[in-house]
C-alpha cells in the first residue's frame, strides 16, 4: 500500500517555517530562492530557522541548501555554526557535466569542507531533471553516486524556474524506473520542480518518498513571496485526497 509522502516545504525565514509548521509540513528546508534552486541563507537565518524548528518540534525534520558546488568552489567557501543541528544537507551539481575533472570529485571535496565540521548531518543526492540545460549529470548517475556513498534520499529538482515544470523534463515512465532503483537501493526518493495542486495526481503515480515544494505554498503560488500556514494546510489537504484516490485504484 502506498504510504502519504511527507511534505517538504522551503522557507527563506523564521516566520514562513513558523507557518510551514502550522500548516503541517512534515520537512522544513532552509534556502534562500533569489540565489538560485538551491540558493544558500545567511549562516545565521539557518541557524535561526533550525533552532526554531527544534524548540517547536523535536521530530521534524531539518534540511538545508547550500548552493552550487561550482559556486562555491569559487568562493570563500560554506560556514555554517558549530552548533547549528541539521539533519539534512544538499548541493548543486550544475556547470560540472561534462568537465574535466570529474563531477564526483568537485561534489567530494564540497562535502569536506562541511563534513569535517558537521560530521553527523546526512547528504542528499540531488539531481536537475533538466540536466542539459543545467550541465549537471544525468539523473541515474546521481542515483548512483549517492547509493555509493551513502546518501539516503535523492532529490530530483529542476534546475531553472520558469514555469516548466519536473514532468516537462522527465518521462513518468522513466521516474518509475528511477523510483525502483532507489527502492532497491534503500533511498528515498523526493521529487521536487514546480510541483502544483493538478500535478499530484501525476507526481503520486510514482509513489515517492518526499515531495518538495516552495511555489505551491507561497502568496498567489510565486516562490519569492512568502509561505502562507492557508496554502500549505491547502496543498497538504490535496496531497491527502489525491493519495486516497491513488491507493482506491
Amino acid at each position: 500500500m502506498q504510504m502519504l509522502p511527507q511534505l517538504l516545504v522551503s522557507v527563506r525565514s523564521p516566520q514562513e517555517a513558523s507557518a510551514a509548521l502550522d500548516g503541517g509540513a512534515s520537512i522544513i528546508d532552509v534556502k534562500e530562492p533569489a540565489e538560485g534552486p538551491l540558493g544558500r541563507a545567511q549562516s545565521d537565518v539557518i541557524t535561526e530557522i533550525t533552532k526554531l524548528v527544534r524548540r517547536r518540534s523535536q521530530n521534524t525534520i531539518v534540511s538545508a541548501a547550500l548552493g552550487e558546488v561550482a559556486e562555491t568552489e569559487t568562493s570563500s567557501g560554506i560556514a555554517l555554526s558549530q552548533t547549528v543541528r541539521l539533519d539534512l544537507v544538499k548541493s548543486g551539481l550544475s556547470t560540472l557535466y561534462p568537465n574535466l575533472v570529474p563531477w564526483q570529485d568537485a561534489w567530494y571535496r564540497f562535502r569536506e569542507t562541511v563534513t569535517l565540521r558537521h560530521p553527523a548531518m546526512k547528504w542528499v543526492a540531488v539531481a536537475y531533471a533538466d540536466d542539459q540545460r543545467s550541465h549537471s549529470p544525468p539523473v541515474l548517475d546521481v542515483l548512483e553516486e549517492g547509493y555509493r556513498i551513502g546518501c539516503p534520499v535523492l532529490l530530483i529538482d529542476t534546475f531553472q524556474k520558469d514555469g516548466t515544470s519536473l514532468l516537462d523534463w522527465i518521462p513518468a515512465g522513466e521516474l518509475h524506473r528511477v523510483r525502483c532503483r532507489s527502492r532497491e537501493y534503500g533511498m528515498k526518493l523526493a521529487l521536487a520542480g514546480q510541483i502544483t495542486t493538478t500535478l499530484l495526481p501525476q507526481v503520486l503515480n510514482v509513489d515517492p518518498d518526499i515531495i518538495a515544494v516552495r511555489g505551491a505554498v507561497c502568496e498567489h503560488g510565486h516562490r519569492g513571496a512568502a509561505v502562507t500556514t492557508e496554502r500549505v494546510r491547502q496543498l497538504l489537504t490535496v496531497l491527502q485526497q489525491a493519495a486516497s484516490v491513488s491507493r482506491s485504484k
